[in-house]
């Protein structure tokens, strides 16, 4: 996997949400380098270079750490969605740690927590996800097949779909009880049985 990362400054770190149950997001990153092609965010991202070139450049918000720790003291407590339009766990997480370091810095500040990723690489953070598991909550993406040819055109560069299993067994026995997002594809791609 070749990709391009752009460090970027950020005036602001949290965004009201129009989701259902959040009342702020927070994205760490602006594009994924899953280049799913299915995926939503490609529409509400404001930056033509990452859209025209999705799954091979992404944006990493260089300050959004300090900007983040001055907002938690501004705004009102609620809830956070961490990666409402980017996986927080992309490949770029294991080098910037800004999503384990967002999670530090809203729990320590009284904020609840909810993460959406389809990557394994979230297991790497599951000390944090244990010790906040009462204001954190985790999805993990699921796609409806166990194929990975077809899934390899999908979602050329996210966890394979045994890997999120696996990841959704051992965050269930760290006690954090995930949930899933489940997507189904037409009939070609279904393989229910292994569910």
């Amino acid at each position: 996997m070749r990709f391009r990362i752009i460090e970027v400054e950020v005036k602001q770190a949290l965004s009201k949400s129009g989701l259902p149950d959040l009342d702020y997001a927070l994205n760490p990153y602006v594009g994924c380098v899953h280049g799913c092609l299915y995926c939503y965010a490609k529409a509400y991202t404001r930056y033509k270079k990452v859209v025209d070139n999705w799954g091979r450049i992404v944006l990493v918000k260089k300050n959004l750490i300090p900007t983040l720790l001055r907002e938690v003291k501004k705004v009102k407590k609620g809830s956070v969605g961490i990666g409402t339009i980017t996986d927080p766990y992309q490949p770029v997480e294991a080098i910037y740690k800004l999503s384990r370091r967002s999670i530090e810095a809203l729990a320590e500040n009284g904020f609840k927590i909810s993460i959406q990723t389809k990557s394994s690489l979230i297991l790497r953070d599951i000390d944090i996800l244990r010790m906040y598991r009462d204001i954190v909550d985790v999805g993990i993406t699921i796609t409806s097949t166990f194929n990975t040819s077809p899934m390899i055109l999908l979602e050329p560069y996210s966890s394979p779909p045994k890997a999120r299993i696996e990841t959704l067994r051992k965050l269930s026995r760290a006690n954090q009880y995930p949930f899933t997002y489940f997507i189904t594809w037409n009939a070609i791609f279904h393989d229910w049985d292994r569910l």
